[in-house]
């Protein structure tokens, strides 16, 4: 599929402002005949996206040239000082958790320059090169840039007031009890499934958390479960919406699912009872925590 060759047309024989949006992937449900397409764009475009949307739509469809139904995903892709910290940080918690201890707020720097984002990251000597030559590091830099219209130029240094290097054999121990600790997050927080099968909206490509460990933030997550006490509403301006309880055997999580003109069908023949994995943001709205369904795939439990 020649998605980045689409683009580049566009952006350089057609409108500069396609050089803003990116091709993610695209998922091919063959049941219901259904490509979607998945696309991120910079947020200076929301004035101007609904004017690019016909054309590059129409592109795609034409040298896909299949006879089915298309749908089309964009995710605007935002970033500030604030929200690149709060990665950094979440980056260095979830990877090296046990020799970034002492880290604090104070010891990330972030300056921008236009499209660039400056960050300057002081870690205790002993963890400076090890985070630095990590696989670790390497992919959440390449993440960035994947996801974001911005530039990274990442510098990590080592504390000034630091107390001077560990040995070898301290570091290892380190090393060895922060994987220890990941492995142990990763087993607490899994929630066990099989067999997924897409059904509608984004797709899921990671393995879903349990309930229990949802966090109110702007992040996606994933959770699965029994769906249960659904219901169908409508909003003041009449357009209509679900709400249901998914239940994963221990605790349960309050969801709600906003149709669009391509998926409502298909959520409407979703009845209690049905074993799916949701991808979805848990926040809050008037003073309620939901879990906003944004793909459902279905699946099992083990």
């Amino acid at each position: 599929m020649i998605t980045n060759e689409i683009l580049e047309y566009l952006a350089f024989r057609v409108n500069s402002d396609y050089a803003k949006v990116r091709f993610v992937d695209c998922v091919f449900e063959g049941k219901q005949h259904l490509f979607t397409m998945n696309f991120i764009y910079d947020e200076g475009l929301n004035g101007k996206l609904d004017e690019l949307k016909p054309r590059l739509e129409s592109e795609f469809k034409e040298k896909i040239n299949q006879p089915v139904e298309y749908v089309f995903d964009y995710k605007s892709s935002y970033m500030d000082a604030d929200r690149l910290s709060l990665l950094v940080r979440k980056f260095l918690m979830n990877n090296f958790s046990i020799m970034t201890l002492g880290v604090v707020d104070d010891d990330i720097v972030i300056k921008k320059d236009d499209r660039l984002f400056v960050v300057e990251i002081s870690l205790p000597m002993q963890a400076v090169e090890f985070v630095k030559k990590s696989k670790a590091y390497d992919d959440f830099v390449k993440s960035l840039f994947a996801d974001y219209f911005y530039s990274f130029d990442f510098k990590i240094i080592a504390k000034h007031d630091d107390d001077g290097e560990l040995d070898l054999e301290s570091i290892e121990k380190m090393v060895g009890e922060n994987i220890a600790e990941m492995e142990a997050k990763k087993v607490n927080k899994s929630m066990p499934i099989k067999n997924m099968e897409y059904y509608l909206g984004a797709p899921i490509k990671e393995r879903p958390i349990k309930i229990e460990f949802l966090k109110t933030c702007p992040d996606f997550q994933v959770i699965a479960g029994t769906m249960g006490q659904l219901k169908t509403r409508e909003s003041k301006a009449g357009k209509k919406f679900w709400t249901f309880v998914l239940d994963d055997g221990i605790n349960k999580a309050n969801c709600v699912f906003f149709p669009n003109e391509n998926n409502a069908a298909k959520f409407d023949k979703l009845v209690d009872g049905t074993v799916v994995c949701l991808l979805g943001v848990h926040d809050e709205r008037n003073g309620y925590v939901n879990f906003n369904v944004r793909g459902v795939s279905f699946c099992e439990l083990t």
